[in-house]
């Protein structure tokens, strides 16, 4: 009877002892079956938020190879990073950048709906299928792609946003913040809320080299509105009637909510596109299982750099054959004219007409050179 007592005491215990390890084996189980993106490529400070099991707000310093999860956040300074989905889109974001992973799709399809708060994106889209959906949202626009590459900046002042296709479609609507936070009868029985319903369809196709924004007039509104809503959670007392009725009947006035136009993309953004890091399914699996992380990445930065420098020669071919040869004739074509002075003292002038890493593209009159920008004092406007 000793014996048996003694047996189940040493059970018991060995039990209790392995309780901590089960629960971190399920977390950590739990982690893992999140949807989630790679990150690809990281240049200076830039920083993961994410809650812990307490709920304490965490900050990790991205590294390449590691995994951004849904509920995620990421916060650019004088950084920049690359993540890749599980579909093989990319993202870059650009510096000083807000923005948080509301929901990621996986192999079975689902939603990608990212949120930004301000700053810049570019994403290059993967041409999805039906079951997938990749969307964008600022706090005034919703941006909804299938197959592209596009641009989405959002002015934190102005608290305006501006999106711009490089190629492919995207599709442009109004946010409607307090439509997001109600239920369906909540938005039939609001006689306040429910003509906000036709500023949501107020839906815009942009295509290949062209911009869309919205009105400048229904847009401080509409962010004024947004605000509100997305600060409390009693809408009726955050929101009044008198505000969304003068949002109303300014866009009877102005029917065009979301304004188009055709744009020439700057050479940056045609760097951008070309030098961001993408994973073939074979790589992709590799990081998944932690196997030759470094001797990936280390290949992938060469390739970076390679079409880096396909990409800058191109472009300053391209503005050779200008023959601008006054700094008039410059400041005509570019509608711009700078003085950079470089740390040895000496002026250059001229138009920046690309940049990336370190280097500097200037066209000048007599031709077109380039400069380090660690090499630069300063960068003025004539």
């Amino acid at each position: 009877m000793k014996i048996i007592k003694y047996n189940k005491l040493l059970l018991l215990i060995v039990v209790i002892s392995l309780l901590p390890f089960c629960k971190e084996q399920k977390d950590i189980s739990t982690t893992q079956e999140k949807n989630k993106m790679v990150i690809t490529f990281v240049s200076g400070d830039v920083k993961i938020i994410r809650k812990d099991e307490q709920g304490n707000i965490q900050e990790i310093p991205a590294k390449m190879g590691m995994f951004v999860y849904e509920d995620d956040s990421i916060r650019t300074e004088k950084g920049k990073i690359d993540l890749q989905t599980k579909s093989g889109s990319a993202i870059r974001i650009k510096e000083m950048t807000y923005l948080s992973v509301k929901s990621l799709s996986n192999e079975a399809g689902g939603e990608t709906n990212l949120e930004m708060e301000n700053g810049n994106i570019i994403a290059n889209i993967k041409k999805a299928t039906s079951k997938e959906d990749f969307k964008v949202a600022t706090p005034t626009a919703i941006a909804g792609v299938r197959g592209t590459t596009f641009t989405v900046e959002v002015d934190p002042f102005e608290k305006t946003s501006s999106i711009k296709v490089l190629d492919g479609k995207v599709a442009v609507k109004p946010r409607v913040i307090p439509l997001e936070k109600a239920s369906k009868e909540e938005i039939e029985k609001d006689p306040a809320l429910k003509p906000l319903k036709e500023l949501e369809k107020k839906e815009v196709i942009i295509e290949e080299n062209q911009s869309a924004k919205l009105d400048p007039s229904i847009e401080k509104k509409l962010a004024e509105i947004n605000e509100k809503a997305e600060k409390s959670d009693n809408l009726e007392s955050a929101i009044q009637t008198e505000d969304i009725q003068t949002l109303v009947e300014e866009v009877k006035e102005k029917p065009q909510v979301l304004k188009t136009e055709k744009i020439e993309p700057a050479p940056e953004l045609l760097i951008e596109k070309e030098t961001m890091i993408i994973l073939n399914p074979e790589e992709m699996k590799q990081i998944e299982e932690g196997k030759d992380i470094d001797q990936i990445f280390a290949k992938k930065q060469e390739e970076r750099k390679i079409k880096e420098e396909q990409i800058l020669k191109k472009i300053e071919e391209s503005a050779s054959k200008k023959k601008l040869k006054s700094e008039k004739e410059i400041k005509q074509y570019y509608n711009k004219l700078e003085i950079i002075t470089l740390r040895n003292g000496k002026k250059i002038s001229g138009a920046v007409i690309a940049q990336t890493g370190n280097i500097m593209v200037i066209h000048t009159p007599k031709g077109i050179i380039r400069v380090n920008k660690n090499e630069v004092e300063s960068q003025e406007f004539k």
